[in-house]
């Protein structure tokens, strides 16, 4: 498989990872709306000297999954840099392709609202997908 396509699949896997993430955050967030006081969560981490509720479980999930679009916005940025290099004609072609998508990136990592980013990260893996059957036709 060429290494473009490899690095293509290596950012969608982390936006899956990030997608997987802003899921947990999003129950727990519904979680913390639904008690809103003591619930086993905040009892059992009190009992083992932390005490969080699940609206900081869910930042935790959110922070973390704010990691990993930030590893997919350096893998992309390392692609156009690779493509530019490599096959200038192609870079040229999908030029505007791959910075939509690095805006996309950026918008989902700073959007504050769970839905949101959830809609945008899927977004930007089904149009990665699209991108990534564009340029197997090429072979490269």
């Amino acid at each position: 498989m060429p290494k473009i396509i490899k690095n293509i699949d290596k950012i969608i896997h982390h936006l899956r990872l990030a997608l997987g993430k802003m899921e947990v955050a999003r129950n727990a967030y519904k979680k913390h709306k639904q008690t809103r006081g003591l619930d086993m969560l905040t009892i059992v981490s009190a009992l083992h000297g932390i005490p969080i509720n699940h609206a900081i479980l869910a930042e935790i999930y959110i922070s973390s999954s704010n990691k990993e679009i930030d590893k997919s916005i350096k893998l992309l940025s390392k692609l156009e840099k690779n493509l530019l290099k490599n096959n200038q004609a192609l870079h040229a072609r999908y030029r505007k392709d791959l910075l939509e998508l690095m805006n996309l990136m950026q918008l989902a990592r700073n959007t504050s609202s769970i839905e949101e980013k959830y809609e945008i990260i899927s977004r930007t893996i089904s149009e990665l997908s699209e991108f990534r059957n564009a340029l197997e036709k090429y072979n490269i």
